[in-house]
């Protein structure tokens, strides 16, 4: 799993294409920014509707409590990285 945060992604990308975001027109910012909305607002929806299997045990029980507090968790950091643009 890549473990770079966000910012070097976007870094790395206008190394590759040679256009910061403050050179690119208005229009193109505005196709950026909605994308990026976009997938973020995706993410979250399947972060919300993952179902978490519960099992027949305390175990189990725990074991669903964490991962749902895990989610919670991915969830916000969607949320707080969706506010970038």
């Amino acid at each position: 799993m890549d473990e770079q945060p966000i910012n070097a992604h976007i870094a790395a990308y206008e190394e590759t294409y040679k256009m910061a975001w403050a050179e690119a027109p208005p229009h193109v910012q505005k196709m950026w920014a909605d994308a990026w909305r976009a997938a973020i607002t995706q993410a979250i929806i399947v972060v919300e509707t993952y179902r978490v299997s519960v099992g027949n045990s305390r175990s189990g029980e725990l074991a669903a409590e964490w991962t749902m507090d895990n989610l919670c968790e991915v969830r916000q950091e969607l949320r707080d990285i969706g506010g970038y643009l």
